[in-house]
């Protein structure tokens, strides 16, 4: 179906299970639709409206969690569906939970899509569903723009991302601060969002724009210990104070076990040097070599830039050393410590 560029279409499907991105899109469309954000009907998980939420001319908005083929509730949809808006140009139509509904309730909204109401915008969301869903091919008829996602961000992603919001915020974030903050939200954007806010509070009291590593370890709550992958990333990267701030907030881990996480990444390392200077260079031939996804090599090499070969060896040999110390009666963390910053220092 073809259509014009600005066009409000009929409906819109909303992939992934970032609340942030749908709530802002669905926000988004309320406004445009000329809709009270807070004016339309609620339903529970049985199909039944909130008793402190009153009926809106404007919006409805369903949650199918749990949903089962309620006839009640198929009528209510039905006739959102089809009720023609009042004091506003268009109505707003919210599906919540799509892949949790009922048979029922999914060949409904596909076959009120064949020739939906004019002057209705459905929204729907759900965590995933399969490209050969009938919703998805409906949807994806209307226009690409239909589609809109709302996965959460990538892991490698997420510094990035914190460094630019804080920009929004009118903050100024260094890259140590923004991994610490990514480790610590786990990449909850709805979560991060509310930090920042925090964030900004502190720093307008204090009257400074520059957020730092220790105000995120200060204030920032941690959704989730950190996990030795990050702390990995943090010893690589040469950054010994985040990966001692991502220990502290890691009590179930050992200084041996990670040793030897650290261990199996150096010997990754080790590796792709190998192949680098055995004359393959292309990250995708590296990839499919190592049987590793191509953007975790490119990652590697990233890494390999401040190192070489020799350095890579020693560390490994050193590493031997200090595990053969650790289980020898040698205290474990002044071991490992020596180990970090032997390794650190020859970066």
């Amino acid at each position: 179906m073809a259509t014009e560029p600005g066009q409000i279409l009929p409906a819109y499907l909303l992939l992934g299970d970032d609340s942030v991105k749908a709530g802002v899109a669905i926000a988004r469309m309320a406004k445009l639709c000329g809709c009270n954000e807070d004016g339309y009907d609620s339903f529970d998980l049985a199909g039944k409206p909130r008793p402190d939420v009153t009926s809106s001319l404007f919006d409805d908005s369903v949650d199918m969690t749990g949903a089962g083929p309620d006839q009640d509730l198929v009528s209510r949809i039905q006739g959102a569906l089809t009720t023609l808006p009042l004091f506003s140009e268009r109505r707003l139509v919210v599906l919540k939970n799509f892949d949790h509904a009922p048979k029922e309730i999914q060949t409904l909204v596909v076959d009120y899509l064949s020739e939906p109401t004019a002057s209705t915008v459905l929204l729907v969301t759900a965590s995933k569903l399969a490209t050969t869903n009938p919703l998805v091919k409906t949807v994806k008829g209307f226009a690409s723009q239909a589609m809109i996602d709302c996965t959460p961000k990538k892991k490698r992603d997420l510094g990035g991302y914190i460094r630019n919001l804080a920009h929004d915020f009118g903050l100024q974030m260094d890259y140590a601060a923004a991994e610490k903050m990514a480790s610590l939200t786990a990449g909850d954007t709805q979560q991060i969002r509310q930090e920042m806010e925090k964030l900004l509070d502190y720093s307008r009291a204090r009257g400074s724009a520059q957020v730092d590593l220790g105000m995120v370890d200060a204030l920032v709550n941690a959704a989730q210990a950190p996990t030795v992958w990050q702390f990995g990333d943090a010893v690589f990267a040469g950054n010994l104070p985040l990966a001692y701030h991502l220990y502290a907030h890691m009590p179930k881990e050992t200084p041996i076990h990670l040793l030897a996480s650290c261990v199996f990444r150096l010997r990754g390392l080790l590796r792709l040097k190998s192949l680098q200077e055995s004359g393959m260079r292309s990250p995708k031939q590296l990839a499919t070599q190592t049987k590793r996804q191509e953007w975790q090599v490119k990652k590697d090499l990233a890494v390999l830039e401040h190192y070489d070969l020799a350095v890579l060896r020693q560390a490994l040999i050193d590493a031997a050393g200090s595990d053969a110390q650790m289980k020898s009666g040698f205290n474990q963390e002044a071991a490992f410590a020596l180990w970090l910053f032997s390794f650190a220092a020859a970066r």
